[in-house]
Formats: C-alpha cells, structure tokens, sequence
C-alpha cells in the first residue's frame, strides 16, 4: 500500500512538520500552498525542517478563499496520479484558511482510504476527525527542536554558551535574595558596557566601589582583567544564565532550549535570552535583573514589545515569560495590577521575585 500524505500550508509551520515527523513510513506527500505562501517559499522550509525528499512531493497552489478552486484542483491530481485502490491518505488539515480545510476535508472524505487529522492550539496531541472513531486523541510522540522549530520559518539562528557554571550563578541569585548584595550595586559595572572601545579593562583601573563587588562575590577573574563578556555577565547576564540552567533541568536537553539566541531571516535580526521547546510548544524567556530605575520610561513595555514582536516579524507563535528579581507583589500577595494588565493583554506571564522562589521549590507552573 501506498502512503501519501496531505498537508495545507500556513504561516505556522510546526503543526505540519509535527504532522510529517509523526507520521511514518510515507512515500509521498502532497502540499496545498497559496500564491502568497509559495512567494515566501514556506513549502520548502517544511521540507527543509523534516529533511523530506523533495522528489517525493508536489505542490499544488489555490485560492485561498475558494472551497471549489481547492476540490478542482485536488481532482485534477487526484485523477492525474492514476491512484488505485492500494492508497491510504494521511490529511492534516490543521494549516491554511477554513475554507481550503472545508474544501480538503470534503474531497477525501470521499476516499475510502483517507484519515483527517487535525493538531490542536496548545496541546502535545494529535485528532483523528474523519473517520469518526472512540479514540480519536493520540499523543504526539516526536519532540521539535530548536533548530527544526526555527528552520520551518525560514530562519537561521545561532546559539550562544554560558559564561560560568550553574553553580556560581545559583550563588549569585541567593546573594541577592538573601539581601547580601544589593542588585542596585551592579550599576557600577553595567556602566562599562558604554566604553565599547575597550575589550579589556584591568581590575586595578576600576574604582573602588566596582573592586569591593568583584571581591564580595568572588568572581573568578582571569589574568586580572574583565572583559566584554565579563561585563556583560555581570550585567544581567548571570540571571539569564541562572534561570537558563533552571529551565535546562526541566527539559534535560540541549536540543530544546538555547541561550542568548541570534535569529534571523532576509529582512530582520533579533537576539533573545532563552528559548525553549516543551511539548512542542515554543516559549520565550527574558530575564531583566529590575524593570526599576528605567532611564528611558517602561522597560516592561519595552519587553513586552520585544516579545509579541517575535510574531509580528517572524510569525513565530509563542508563549512568553518575563523573569524579574523585583518584588512585585500587592498586600494581597498578587502580581501589582500596573503589571499584571498589561502582561495579561499580550499573553505574558511574569515571574517576579515570589514566583522564581515558587518555581525552585515547585510551588510555581514552569510552563
């Protein structure tokens, strides 16, 4: 028997190489696209992302709003193929517009062969929705990665690497959660980052106020001198690291979660702090040490932007989480509304003080 199966393609690119990766073994796969999604070439980064042989494939391009245009042309292959009885189609109609699902549900729902699935929002599971059965759910058994997460939208990405080890940072946050150090003390060193023209600066030209940090936090020094990266560590940086090797215990591997993260793609460039694949589902962390003593007026705003822009110039759908230090609790123990309305608005969960307290001693969702 042979098997072909049958994807709709849209700007969200995961359900179908999910779909692709879960299904197997296939010997044929047919993709229904639009004028728009062929000019953006999101045909071939499914293919690029599941590894596919594009021999295999063929593309058949419609009108997106046309329940008709989609039948005729399914037809048209349908009959020119010459398919005998010895066929079983595997329909994934989760992607493109509700009229071109209609119009694929309709057409191989009069194939005797043929199985419709579709890949709920949200869920690590797959549904079997023609024909109809008892036990339509089952689990989606493949895990994306990274790195096929972001090929499927066209997108080269860089990983970056931890500065120290997950101990030191462990160290640093008890510090400042103890009160030992005071967070504000960072400004001394997070200064430096605006002398851009030096790459290394010796400890003994620092001031005195920078020296006595360095020295009550131990911070392991190499030939005396902080470099670019140093700074940038001891900028903020440790606290992406520390909740970089917390979220690193959740998912146990290296292929679902990156730190300091360059995507881009022809037109747009962008940096973030952590990404991680949980059940499939891709989520945004950015750490800020304080959303206080902001010079420019609202970096909460400012973060919020940067995530729902992910989205907006990359189609990447996401959940976002806002990791701060700061206490940002009411008297009753709740996210303060200035914050909370606003992070509920774009989809944003914010982890303050409390709530990284509450992740480590999992009282807290980690997803």
């Amino acid at each position: 028997m042979k098997n072909v199966l049958v994807s709709i393609v849209s700007k969200q690119t995961a359900p179908n190489v999910l779909f692709i990766k879960e299904k197997k073994p296939i010997d044929y796969y047919l993709f229904l696209s639009t004028p728009k999604m062929a000019k953006n070439r999101v045909t071939q980064n499914i293919i690029n992302a599941t590894g596919i042989d594009k021999n295999n494939t063929e593309t058949i391009i419609v009108q997106e709003d046309s329940v008709e245009d989609v039948i005729n042309k399914l037809k048209e292959f349908y009959d020119s193929q010459l398919f005998g009885d010895d066929i079983k189609f595997f329909v994934n109609i989760t992607g493109g517009t509700k009229l071109m699902s209609i119009g694929v549900y309709k057409f191989f729902q009069e194939k005797g062969t043929a199985e419709i699935y579709y890949i709920p929002s949200d869920k690590n599971e797959y549904r079997m929705i023609f024909p109809v059965v008892t036990h339509k759910e089952h689990k989606l058994e493949y895990k994306l990665n990274l790195e096929e997460y972001f090929v499927s939208y066209g997108l080269t990405f860089k990983k970056g690497a931890p500065l120290h080890n997950y101990a030191y940072a462990k160290e640093l946050f008890d510090k400042v959660i103890r009160g030992k150090i005071d967070i504000d003390r960072f400004e001394v060193i997070r200064k430096l980052r605006n002398k851009k023209s030096k790459k290394k600066i010796e400890v003994e030209k620092l001031d005195e106020e920078a020296k006595i940090l360095l020295k009550e936090i131990e911070y392991p020094l190499k030939d005396n001198v902080l470099t670019k990266n140093d700074i940038k560590y001891l900028s903020g940086g440790w606290f992406e690291e520390f909740i970089f090797y917390l979220y690193n215990s959740y998912v146990k591997n290296d292929k679902y979660i990156g730190i300091n993260i360059t995507i881009k793609n022809e037109n747009v460039q962008n940096e973030l702090d952590i990404s991680v694949i949980h059940d499939n589902i891709f989520y945004n962390l950015e750490c800020k040490t304080t959303l206080k003593n902001d010079i420019k007026g609202n970096i909460l705003s400012e973060t919020i932007y940067k995530l729902t822009a992910l989205s907006r110039n990359f189609g990447l759908k996401t959940k976002s989480f806002l990791f701060t230090l700061d206490d940002l609790r009411d008297e009753n123990g709740e996210i303060e509304e200035i914050h909370s309305s606003r992070s509920r608005v774009f989809g944003v969960r914010i982890y303050d003080r409390t709530g990284i307290l509450n992740l480590l001693e999992g009282k807290a969702e980690k997803f």
